[in-house]
């Protein structure tokens, strides 16, 4: 019993580890390590307007925080800020960016949703393997959640690679450039991914 344990465990991390290199590059299209809502303060059933007034309010705090009061400009243009506003600012605009755009906010929230939910069933198993470990009683639950999550993890692989061979498919390729799309556009693959993540916890 315990050799397949083991065993699932190993498969499962390696599935993992294969999947967090993918699940970097996502972040980085949103904010980062950071919640949207959560860099301008704002909860997530906002409209768009008070999005719009939060966002002006950090940006006049920042321009007021500056110790060069003749200096007025723009707040990434000013060579005198701090790099601790600077990278705020960065911060501020990439989020207000994404909320501001009803279509990038639909994606995100939908990410956000997927991603609660895969952090909620990891948060889950490995709970479940302490637990196996601690009580005798409870191996086969630990091991199906273990087998749940690797399945999961192999799904989302699957997805992955499925998508990257359509989008690499030269016909394909050619009927999105007549539609107009532009297969530079990194959100293009950001909608894929959240579709197919989609796609794994619904099935």
């Amino acid at each position: 019993m315990w050799k397949y344990l083991v065993l699932s465990l190993l498969c499962f991390l390696l599935f993992h580890l294969a999947s967090c290199e993918e699940d970097e590059k996502v972040k980085l299209d949103w904010c980062y390590e950071d919640n949207c809502y959560d860099v301008l303060g704002l909860d997530q059933t906002v409209d768009h307007r008070m999005i719009k007034t939060r966002y002006k309010e950090f940006i006049l705090r920042i321009q007021l925080s500056n110790n060069n009061k003749k200096n007025q400009s723009h707040p990434d243009r000013n060579p005198n800020q701090k790099q601790a506003d600077r990278e705020k600012y960065v911060k501020i605009n990439r989020a207000y960016e994404i909320l501001s755009d009803s279509r990038l906010r639909s994606e995100y929230d939908q990410y956000l949703r997927v991603r609660t939910l895969w952090i909620h069933q990891k948060s889950t198993s490995f709970s479940s393997l302490h637990n196996i470990i601690i009580k005798q009683h409870q191996k086969k639950k630990v091991l199906y959640r273990l087998t749940v999550l690797i399945v999961l993890q192999y799904k989302k692989w699957h997805y992955r690679n499925v998508r990257k061979g359509i989008l690499d498919n030269p016909a394909v390729q050619r009927y999105l450039e007549n539609k107009g799309f532009d297969l530079k556009n990194k959100f293009i693959y950001i909608h894929i991914y959240v579709y197919t993540m989609t796609l794994i916890f619904l099935n």
